[in-house]
């Protein structure tokens, strides 16, 4: 790794850059890294990885966050982007609830009242498993962007354009 150092309106900026056999890191050989998962079981990073910095890069197959860390000797890349799909997904099966049950109210004591109930039965056991599966969820998304919020004290490496 080689560590350029400049000093801009008085203070010093650092800038580090990876190096292969002497030459600046290009995109294609960081891509060329094999992938590695960072936890290896719900929100434990996986305590092999010993850390080289971060690579911010958008690629199509893991988003534009990454790690870059060593394990026996090997160089490995893997995928830091903070997940936040369950808190969408317990607001949609929250609305879908509400609707649901506003429906039903609707229609309450007529004969199409119970019909949509009755209809409607298996759609509302459904959401609601789904929106508590999402609450776990959230929670351990929680504790895995805590983990990977420690990273960002990482210094933060450039690849060669």
């Amino acid at each position: 790794m080689e560590e350029l150092r400049a000093l801009v309106s008085g203070r010093e900026v650092t800038v580090q850059t990876l190096r292969v056999d002497g030459k600046k890191m290009t995109l294609q050989f960081f891509k060329q890294l094999p992938k590695r998962d960072f936890f290896i079981e719900g929100a434990t990073p996986d305590p092999a990885l010993k850390p080289w910095g971060r690579v911010h890069y958008l690629l199509q197959d893991g988003g534009d966050s990454w790690l870059v860390a060593e394990v026996d000797g090997q160089l490995y890349r893997c995928a830091t982007a903070k997940p936040r799909m369950a808190a969408w997904s317990l607001n949609h099966h929250e609305k879908e609830l509400a609707r649901l049950r506003a429906e039903i109210e609707k229609h309450k004591g007529t004969s199409y009242g119970d019909i949509v109930e009755r209809n409607s039965k298996a759609s509302i056991e459904r959401h609601m498993a789904e929106a508590a599966e999402a609450a776990t969820r959230i929670k351990m998304e929680n504790a895995q962007n805590a983990e990977l919020l420690k990273l960002d004290a990482l210094p933060q490496l450039f690849i060669a354009a």
